[in-house]
């Protein structure tokens, strides 16, 4: 399956056509589960990656057409769903670590809840830029889901 458009000018009795041609594998109109599923951990590492301070392994224009494509093929309500899954085990798991230190006074405790909302939304932030697409697009298509954000 292709997408086609063609161009064309005049320039003294000459015409130029000019056919640009756009092809999409077939797997990404099927929704194929094993590129579903290899987009989807991809993106779900990215995430890990960012939330525990390490490097992922594609890039930024990666990730977002990654998004972009999953949200074209129906699957923004799982990747909005996956990412929150994500962001509130992630938020648990910390303020359980963080309420594990019970030898701190009160005024450390509240110092280091503020530390870690700081960096938590240095976090989000960049979680938001790779996935602007996601967030656009849900809101469109549902008054029913709040931005993740």
């Amino acid at each position: 399956m292709h997408w086609s458009k063609s161009y064309s000018t005049t320039n003294d009795d000459l015409e130029d056509n000019i056919c640009v041609i756009f092809n999409i594998p077939e797997n990404i109109l099927n929704g194929s589960l094993d590129f579903i599923q290899k987009y989807e951990m991809a993106l779900t590492s990215s995430i890990s990656a960012i939330l525990y301070n390490k490097a992922f392994s594609e890039g930024p224009e990666e990730i977002y057409d990654m998004c972009q494509t999953l949200c074209n093929n129906n699957k923004a309500n799982d990747l909005y769903q996956m990412i929150g899954s994500q962001l509130e085990e992630y938020t648990s798991l910390e303020l359980k670590r963080l309420s594990k230190n019970k030898k701190t006074s009160n005024l450390d405790f509240l110092s280091s809840i503020r530390e870690f909302w700081l960096e938590f939304s240095l976090k989000l932030g960049s979680i938001r830029a790779l996935f602007i697409y996601l967030d656009r697009s849900i809101s469109i298509q549902s008054s029913s889901y709040l931005s993740i954000w």
